[in-house]
């Protein structure tokens, strides 16, 4: 059955693929254009790193080492910013699409159980996620290296774990979507709530990032907050590490988070399709 849904799902790997082309083809910034710069005026590098974003704001020195957390920034930024979409798109339709056609009735009279039944949507549409979080992934790889970047200053297995947990941390997204289109049943309905879900997150991310901002800077000891407080309150901040990406930590904390998060809407859903009157 697996082998089904995958055949349904393929298009999101073009997708995906058609969506992250044209940032990668943009980005990160040439090599020799970050040597340039570094020599010349160094004090711009701050001014290209989102550095609120992470606990590490020292600019390095070494242009090569610049390069390098360049790359594992836009890695981030990039990434979550594209796969929260298809994910949320990949998952409103798995149930919501098969209600909406009357086909559910034929996947509910099959002799298998109903877990095995979304079970089976679910794996499908989490390959098709990983299988565009790889293409991402390698696609940034060569961008960087048609941009001049030192390749052998990479870490394969750093870039290869920082994969894998930025898809970890989609499912979330592709989970809760999943979970909406099982107890909506309607595709439009399921879009909708999805949506509103996905802007209200990033709304109350903003605002606290703002309110931090313009009060915190100026008077953190009033107000007791920390940076880390600020970024561990935006989830999508779990979804990458500067320091795995590099080599340097296997950023546990992260993984741990993104697997809670991708396991509790798929449990949700579970028990709402085992229950759900068709």
């Amino acid at each position: 059955m697996i082998a089904k849904e995958l055949r349904n799902v393929w298009w999101m790997l073009i997708v995906g693929a058609l969506i992250f082309l044209p940032t990668l083809a943009s980005g990160p910034t040439p090599y020799a254009q970050l040597v340039e710069i570094a020599k010349s005026e160094p004090e711009l590098l701050a001014l290209q790193v989102p550095s609120i974003y992470e606990q590490d704001t020292k600019i390095p020195e070494d242009p090569v080492i610049f390069a390098a957390e360049e790359m594992a920034l836009f890695f981030g930024g990039v990434g979550k910013t594209f796969l929260i979409p298809v994910a949320a798109v990949l998952g409103i339709g798995l149930i919501s699409a098969e209600a909406g056609r009357d086909t559910i009735y034929f996947l509910l009279s099959r002799p298998i159980s109903r877990t095995h039944v979304l079970l089976a949507k679910y794996a499908a549409g989490a390959l098709a996620l990983l299988g565009v979080a790889v293409l991402f992934g390698v696609g940034l790889i060569v961008s960087a290296g048609a941009r001049g970047y030192p390749m052998d200053h990479l870490n394969p297995i750093g870039i290869a774990l920082s994969i894998l947990l930025l898809w970890l941390g989609s499912l979330s997204v592709f989970g809760l979507a999943l979970a909406l289109s099982v107890v909506l049943k309607n595709l439009i309905w399921s879009a909708v709530a999805i949506l509103a879900l996905l802007a209200l997150t990033w709304s109350l991310s903003n605002l606290l990032l703002g309110f931090w901002m313009n009060y915190f800077l100026d008077d953190h000891e009033a107000l007791g907050l920390s940076a880390e407080v600020v970024q561990r309150a935006m989830f999508p901040y779990y979804w990458s590490s500067k320091s795995l990406f590099l080599g340097r930590s296997l950023a546990s904390t992260n993984f741990a988070f993104c697997l809670i998060t991708a396991v509790l809407p798929l449990l949700a859903a579970l028990w709402s399709f085992n229950r759900k009157a068709y």
